[in-house]
């Protein structure tokens, strides 16, 4: 309840204070690798790239609205569907699966090509790819977030063992 108020702050609002100065197209995919990064730790690695999606969406949605609220709501949508989808098709058979989760997949692909499309449109990068990767990577609270990260997920595999 409370980790979509949280985590939305930090991974919209706070960072995009810090970073959209580099050009949107940068806050959107750092903020979205950030995002995917911290749900290792509870989602493991298998869900990286569909957690990175959504932090895609919930970035874009929070620069075209300017409001943190629009993406606090899309969050805790998806972690109520996260929930319960999988009670409910738990009855299902498995080929029904399979396409639900195609259409689904081809639903959101075809979203993202076209946020990606618009985000592109309207952007213009003030550093150069380089500039800001070095920023990013030579940031003290990046390191610290990086090493945390990586720690967290280390002990959650030796005490799952």
């Amino acid at each position: 309840m409370f980790y979509p108020i949280i985590e939305e702050f930090v991974f919209r609002k706070i960072l995009a204070k810090k970073m959209v100065g580099h050009g949107n197209t940068f806050y959107v995919l750092t903020s979205s690798f950030c995002f995917a990064l911290v749900h290792i730790v509870s989602q493991g690695a298998a869900s990286l790239i569909m957690i990175f999606l959504l932090g895609v969406l919930l970035s874009v949605v929070y620069l075209k609205t300017g409001k943190i609220i629009f993406p606090i709501m899309l969050h805790s949508f998806s972690n109520l569907i996260i929930f319960l989808v999988p009670k409910t098709l738990s009855n299902f058979s498995e080929l029904y699966l399979v396409i639900y989760a195609g259409i689904i997949f081809v639903t959101g692909m075809v979203y993202l090509f076209r946020l990606v499309r618009k985000i592109k449109k309207y952007e213009g990068l003030k550093v150069s790819l380089k500039e800001a990767m070095k920023d990013i990577l030579t940031n003290k609270g990046m390191l610290i977030f990086f090493v945390l990260t990586i720690f967290t997920s280390v002990l959650q595999q030796i005490l799952c063992l």
